[in-house]
C-alpha cells in the first residue's frame, strides 16, 4: 500500500532558494508570533537549520519532522 500524505493549510509557505535568509524578516513584518516549520529530519541535525530554527523570535514553533 502505497503511503498517502495529505493536509489542509490556510496560510503561506516560503519555500526556494534563499527563503531561510528571508525568515525572519517575514515573521517580523507579519507580526506571527506561532510557526510550523516542516523539515526532513536530516536537516534537523544541522547546525544552521538548528540555529535558525532557535533564531526565532516567536511564541511557538512546531515542527513536523519528516523521514
Amino acid at each position: 500500500m502505497e503511503d498517502i500524505f495529505e493536509f489542509v493549510f490556510h496560510g503561506n509557505i516560503y519555500f526556494g532558494n534563499g527563503s531561510r535568509n528571508s525568515l525572519k524578516q517575514i515573521v517580523k513584518e507579519n507580526h506571527y508570533n506561532r510557526l510550523c516549520i516542516v523539515v526532513d529530519e536530516g536537516l534537523t541535525k544541522v547546525e544552521m537549520v538548528r540555529e535558525l530554527i532557535d533564531s526565532l523570535e516567536v511564541d511557538l514553533v512546531h515542527e513536523v519532522i519528516c523521514d
